[in-house]
């Protein structure tokens, strides 16, 4: 069993990726409010108001922004704003992962996921242990697990058929009897 590792988001990159967005949408989505209910711009009002209540939502509802993430191999623990929300492997019935490979991010949602929690966006470049290593294993332990519990999913099927295409597989040795079949083959006819 792999050793429990803890990975913690880069203070910086999490202040201007999370939380800077986070407290601006708290502050924009109370002014487009009194705006809308005024009744200054409000299709725009309307607009700003949806999108920064979604933000407000991802992180302080449903707390979709894990700053940190034991991992230990089989079980995954991630903690945001205070709530830690805690997958041992066998409790994981359903998983959907959206990848981008360039900086290890992914969209996770595990059982569902839906506004109550199971959702996250994970940014595993930017998260690191106490060595200074990011969180490459819980990006592939993820992929793994919807590899595993879903392997008729179309996503996960293109994944696979991605990865046999870059690494693909060796070529077995020739045997004595193939060799001399291509030879034969190959020999220039005498005229």
């Amino acid at each position: 069993m792999q050793p429990v590792v803890t990975y913690t988001y880069d203070r910086r990159r999490y202040a201007i990726d999370v939380l800077l967005p986070t407290y601006v949408s708290v502050v924009v989505l109370a002014i487009s409010m009194v705006l809308l209910i005024v009744g200054v711009l409000r299709p725009l009002m309307a607009l700003l108001f949806i999108v920064c209540a979604y933000s407000v939502v991802n992180s302080f509802l449903t707390h979709a922004y894990p700053r940190v993430v034991t991992f230990d191999g089989s079980d995954l623990t991630l903690e945001s704003f205070g709530r830690v929300d805690s997958y041992p492997a066998e409790s994981i019935r359903t998983i959907s992962v959206r990848e981008t490979p360039q900086g290890l991010k992914q969209y996770v949602r595990i059982n569902g996921g839906g506004v109550a929690g199971g959702r996250f966006f994970l940014s595993c470049a930017d998260m690191h242990d106490e060595q200074g290593n990011d969180a490459r294993d819980v990006y592939t332990y993820l992929l793994d697990t919807e590899n595993r519990l879903h392997p008729d999913n179309l996503r996960v099927q293109a994944r696979v058929r991605r990865e046999q295409e870059m690494f693909p597989p060796e070529p077995r040795p020739m045997s004595k009897k193939q060799a001399k079949r291509l030879a034969r083959a190959h020999v220039p006819v005498k005229e």
